[in-house]
């Protein structure tokens, strides 16, 4: 007989325990990756009972799941299949992710230009007042 991982038990038992966010509004998916889960100890059946929270960013950092297990991975011992999985299970979200770090590129370079012209403005009207006309 298979041995059966707690997660794996606990959702067995009550599946809308997957469904709990912590009081910062992340699902467990989030914490399973962020403590290295292992996929066949329980992180597919967390996705398994709430697929859609492989679609909702993370509150702290704004990544993707599949983006935050693609950067534990790198650091932890986290293994980069996990990542693979997730991206695998909804590709669109790479679109997603992309189109909102362009998004935020552009605000930062339309905040960062008009930073530069208030800056120039200023500079230039200091110069003006500092004239000595005849």
């Amino acid at each position: 007989m298979d041995e059966i991982s707690t997660i794996d038990a606990l959702i067995l038992f009550k599946p809308s325990i997957a469904r709990i966010k912590d009081e910062e509004g992340q699902y467990p998916l989030y914490h399973a990756i962020q403590n290295g889960l292992d996929w066949a100890k329980g992180f597919n059946t967390i996705i398994e009972a709430v697929p859609e929270s492989i679609s909702y960013p993370s509150r702290s950092t704004g990544l993707y799941p599949f983006m935050h297990a693609a950067e534990e991975s790198l650091s932890n011992d986290l293994p980069l299949v996990v990542s693979y999985c997730l991206l695998k299970a909804d590709p669109d979200l790479v679109k997603v992710g992309i189109v909102r770090e362009t998004t935020k590129t552009k605000r930062r370079q339309l905040l960062i230009k008009n930073e530069d012209d208030d800056l120039k403005q200023d500079g230039d009207k200091s110069k003006r007042s500092r004239t000595i006309h005849p």
